[in-house]
């Protein structure tokens, strides 16, 4: 399982950047106004936001360990449906970004 130990930590520390970085960017962009005052007033997007994003992280990685490697090693055609239904997430993302 070594290699859905590895390809689940490479995008489960992508999406947990992406918690910790939209709460950097946040900050960035009101360092000109009282930012700490902004951070105890949304707590909710500075704080728990990322915490608890990179959390459930930490929870699903056994789960999302143990479904790579079901797909990846024992089901029949399991690579294929493992990497179309990764297209087909990422195809609705980008969809939905657009709109």
């Amino acid at each position: 399982m070594t290699g859905a130990r590895c390809f689940v930590a490479v995008a489960f520390t992508i999406f947990g950047t992406s918690f910790v970085l939209a709460t950097g960017l946040l900050i960035g962009e009101f360092r000109d106004l009282d930012w700490v005052a902004m951070l105890f007033a949304h707590s909710h997007l500075f704080v728990f936001f990322p915490v608890f994003g990179v959390l459930a992280l930490v929870a699903f990685y056994l789960p999302a360990v143990v479904f790579t490697d079901l797909y990846w090693r024992h089901l029949r055609f399991g690579k294929a449906r493992f990497i179309g239904g990764l297209i087909v997430v990422a195809a609705a993302t980008i969809e939905g970004m657009l709109r």
